[in-house]
């Protein structure tokens, strides 16, 4: 006897077809086991996955839940970067996020630095950029303020610090992208992507995906970078009228690029 357990019951268990014991009944059970462990966790998981991001009242089941796909991004971006990635076979490769905002909450990039990738991260305001420190310490995070040229500006700051933005002195429009007015201003000097990227650990021919998320200024950051010399596989950029994105066409299609998917106010390109 151990512990209780006959010493021919034992056998019998570590080594079923030796003593004829059929292993059907354990795999039924075991089955079983399964389907009621999936049972008991699908709506502790639903509730979870509610309570994390979703916040909407409806249930979901076990298939459902296999279904799911979890997206940072703010229109969900991250989904359509991370599959032409992997159409691509782009693999652990480098990333630059201009206008990056935070690491987590609506990052585009945040799906590629959990699948191994790393790369840089550009924001105008120091305290976004040590959130970066804080939760991606191995990305080469900077605080700068970008466009074409190297330049006085001023920018306004709105309620939602998401939509900061730098004003264009020949436009006396100085609303946010949703229309709110600035609470307050501020001052930097302005420097273009390539020099940034110049200044990082990472070669310009090293990048393979780049985000420009600027609040309007996309195009002058899209004009800042030396596309001869930095040329990403992928590229996703905002667009808030048809004259802006002919515009990053005309800048986009002489170096190969093509427009592969749209999901407004963000065109994600392709340079095969």
């Amino acid at each position: 006897m151990v512990h209780g357990v006959s010493r021919s019951l034992l056998l019998d268990l570590l080594n079923p077809k030796a003593h004829r014991v059929s292993i059907k009944p354990l795999k039924s059970l075991r089955s079983k086991i399964k389907q009621q462990v999936a049972e008991a966790l699908t709506p502790i998981c639903a509730g979870l996955i509610y309570l994390l991001r979703n916040r909407s009242s409806f249930s979901l089941n076990r298939l459902e839940l296999q279904s799911v796909q979890f997206s940072f991004s703010q229109f969900g971006e991250d989904l359509g970067v991370c599959r032409l990635a992997d159409e691509l076979g782009l693999d652990k490769s480098v990333y630059v996020d201009a206008g990056a905002y935070h690491p987590i909450f609506g990052s585009n990039t945040l799906l590629l630095h959990k699948k191994g990738w790393r790369g840089i991260n550009v924001d105008l305001a120091t305290e976004r950029v040590a959130e970066f420190n804080r939760y991606r310490p191995k990305d080469h995070n900077v605080v700068a303020c970008l466009s074409d040229t190297v330049a006085p500006v001023e920018i306004a700051h709105y309620e939602i610090p998401s939509t900061d933005r730098v004003l264009d002195p020949r436009n006396p429009e100085k609303l946010s992208i949703v229309g709110q007015k600035p609470i307050r201003y501020s001052s930097a000097i302005t420097t273009t992507l390539t020099a940034v990227i110049e200044e990082s650990p990472f070669r310009l021919d090293e990048v393979q995906y780049l985000n420009v998320d600027c609040e309007g200024n996309d195009l002058a950051i899209l004009r800042g970078l030396d596309l001869d010399r930095c040329h990403p596989t992928i590229l996703s950029i905002e667009a808030f009228s048809n004259a802006d994105r002919e515009a990053i066409e005309q800048i986009l299609d002489p170096h190969g690029y093509r427009c592969e998917v749209r999901i407004p106010p963000t065109m994600i390109f392709v340079r095969p």
